[in-house]
């Protein structure tokens, strides 16, 4: 994994530095999009729903018809990880429990390669990196069975993590529909290869250049 670390940061910043070295000077392009799709959160302790919706903004500046860099904000709901039994919780008495408005944030810094130059589809290489937040906050019910009757309790468990992701990895491709309006799909693994830190998405969205 440190490995895999240290090629995709020297890819990248090779990569970013034959972009500004050979910078377009009239072929300058923005892009903007918004996006769509799936989102998968890596845990060992995940206890909702293991696919949730995810939605993104990216803005992407053209260096040159090769390379690109992409600023992302993904949002993922209803994604909770909570490990019990670091809090000391047996998971036997464990009754009920339901979340309240968790999240996880995603804020990446992306390369993009363009590997092919067609008039209407341009297929790219995503390699970047990233910052992680993640907000858990559930309410549960521990349920303490007896002879005579049922007693329980309610607890909550609030939780932040803040952490960097390298690398991102990932494909996606551009369809042109016209000159300045285009689809975009991505397929992107953020910090692959941590249980708990790692996530997925597949994502459809639509953008225009100018």
């Amino acid at each position: 994994m440190r490995m895999v670390r240290v090629l995709s940061l020297l890819v990248l910043l090779t990569m970013l530095l034959s972009g500004l070295l050979y910078a377009q000077q009239k072929r300058d392009r923005f892009e903007i999009a918004i996006y769509a799709g799936a989102g998968l959160k890596g845990s060992e302790y995940r206890f909702f729903d293991e696919i949730n919706i995810s939605y993104g903004f990216g803005f992407t500046y053209r260096l040159s018809k090769r390379y690109g860099i992409e600023a992302e904000l993904s949002y993922l709901p209803l994604s909770v990880d909570v490990d019990f039994k670091k809090l000391g919780i047996s998971l036997n008495f464990l009754d009920y429990m339901y979340p309240d408005n968790n999240y996880r944030l995603l804020l990446d810094i992306n390369g993009l390669i363009y590997i092919l130059e067609r008039p209407r589809i341009k297929p790219f290489i995503i390699l970047g990196l990233g910052w992680l937040h993640d907000f858990n906050y559930i309410k549960y019910r521990l349920l303490f069975p007896d002879d005579d009757s049922d007693s329980y309790e309610w607890q909550e468990v609030k939780n932040r993590t803040n952490d960097l992701q390298f690398p991102n990895i990932g494909i996606g491709f551009n369809y042109l529909i016209k000159e300045d309006a285009l689809l975009r799909v991505k397929l992107v693994f953020h910090q692959p290869g941590s249980k708990e830190l790692q996530t997925t998405s597949l994502v459809a969205g639509f953008g225009f250049r100018f």
